[in-house]
């Protein structure tokens, strides 16, 4: 069943058919596990996230006993990336997949260590496509497109008071930067734990002022965080 959602998202939004898609997944499962020669896990400089959050980020690096390097990289330290492969077996693996760590019985993974195993997932996707000769949309079917929309993460202020600078100089530094699509996590907005009438109504004041702001060419969504 995660095949076929994965196998669904993937054929509406960026490569193939279901078809397409089922018949590569099926021979890539057949291939033979591949024998790490190196599995490097390096810290990379932590990510700012909006100025509130420094998040730990790391390079995950895999190499073959024929020398192919499959990369990806992970929201986690490298100390942690590497204890869990270590932990879930390590120099051998699997063809991606079969290689699913949220699939195993009783498997229980923190917000980390989830982070951990998808940066160790990019990295044997990337270098399964290495050892045959493949881009990593072509193990999934086919490409469908060369190009995909890129958006940015803005957090903006919950103001009492509209126009507001801060928000200002946020939006116009996305727009200035080229972004065509913004995501807009609004700091408290959707966490209230008393919301009332008025606290619904600026933060659609808020929306609309967004809108206004960054122009009607410009997509717009919304993280709410519940």
């Amino acid at each position: 069943s995660t095949q076929s959602t994965w196998g669904h998202f993937l054929s509406v939004y960026f490569f193939s058919t279901m078809a397409d898609i089922s018949s590569s997944l099926t021979q890539l499962a057949q291939m033979d596990p591949v024998a790490l020669l190196i599995a490097e896990f390096v810290p990379l400089t932590a990510i700012d996230w909006a100025g509130v959050v420094a998040k730990p980020i790391s390079l995950v690096r895999l190499t073959d006993r024929s020398g192919h390097v499959g990369t990806g990289c992970a929201y986690a330290a490298a100390s942690e990336v590497a204890a869990l492969f270590d932990q879930l077996g390590g120099a051998v693996l699997p063809p991606p997949p079969r290689w699913n760590p949220w699939l195993q019985k009783d498997a229980t993974f923190s917000e980390t260590e989830s982070a951990a195993i998808s940066g160790i997932d990019m990295a044997l996707w990337d270098l399964y496509g290495r050892r045959v000769g493949k881009p990593v949309c072509e193990l999934l079917g086919r490409r469908r497109r060369d190009r995909v929309l890129a958006y940015c993460t803005v957090l903006l202020p919950f103001p009492t008071q509209l126009p507001c600078p801060e928000v200002d100089a946020i939006l116009d530094d996305a727009v200035q930067q080229g972004f065509k699509a913004i995501k807009v996590y609004i700091d408290g907005f959707g966490r209230e734990v008393n919301r009332t009438a008025a606290d619904e109504a600026r933060g659609v004041a808020l929306l609309h002022y967004v809108r206004a702001r960054v122009g009607p060419a410009v997509r717009l969504m919304v993280d709410v965080w519940g």
